[in-house]
């Protein structure tokens, strides 16, 4: 909710109003913000040009024990995302 996203990084929920113009676009960068950190957890850890099979293994354990859980949640979240907002 709005009230947890404002509690978290300790401002008044009518503050993050200030900052960006609608709920919509409080979700869009949450979403640009996650792709971002796995776009840049995945270039990070392609150091190997080798892609077997127990390399992507190993990328995927490693992706999946690393990753924090804010983004876990949000990724559970976009699955049930209103599809205007899913499909981009």
């Amino acid at each position: 909710t709005l009230d947890d996203i404002a509690k978290s990084v300790n401002i008044k929920k009518a503050s993050l109003y200030y900052h960006y113009d609608n709920k919509e676009e409080i979700y869009r960068k949450s979403v640009e913000n996650c792709f971002n950190y796995f776009k840049t957890f995945i270039l990070e850890s392609n150091n190997d040009s080798n892609y077997s099979i127990d390399g992507l293994y190993q990328f995927l354990f490693e992706f999946i024990f690393d990753i924090d859980e804010r983004y876990i949640r949000l990724y559970v979240q976009l699955s049930s995302a209103p599809e205007e907002l899913s499909s981009e």
